[in-house]
C-alpha cells in the first residue's frame, strides 16, 4: 500500500531501508512499478537516485533487481528513450542496466 505514495527517489530510499527485507510477492511487483514510474516520469530526478546508489551499494543492487518484466511495457519504452537521449555522465551503469533489460 505504502508502494503507491511514493512520489520521489528520497521516499523510495526510506521505503527500502524499512520494508526492503520484504521484498517479495506484491511487494516487489510494487517496489518494480514505482521505480519503473519514476524512471518513466521523473527521469529529470534521475541525479538523486545515482547519488543515492553510489553512496548506498545495497540500494543500487535493489535498484537493479527492480528492472525486470514487472514494468510496464510503455513505462519501459519510455525509459529506454531516457536512457538512451539523456543519460547522465556518472549513470552509465544505470543506462546499461535499462538497455541490457
Amino acid at each position: 500500500m505504502e508502494t503507491g505514495a511514493l512520489e520521489d527517489w528520497l521516499s523510495l530510499y526510506a521505503s527500502y531501508k524499512r520494508f526492503g527485507h520484504c521484498d517479495v510477492g506484491k511487494l516487489a511487483e510494487e517496489y518494480s512499478y514505482t521505480i519503473s514510474r519514476l524512471l518513466a516520469h521523473h527521469w529529470d530526478d534521475v541525479d538523486v537516485l545515482l547519488k543515492l546508489a553510489a553512496e548506498h551499494e545495497e540500494f543500487k543492487r535493489f535498484i537493479l533487481h527492480h528492472i525486470n518484466e514487472d514494468i510496464p511495457e510503455e513505462e519501459a519504452q519510455r525509459i529506454i528513450n531516457n536512457s538512451r537521449q539523456h543519460c547522465p555522465t556518472n549513470g552509465e551503469w544505470l543506462c546499461r542496466a535499462i538497455v541490457d533489460y
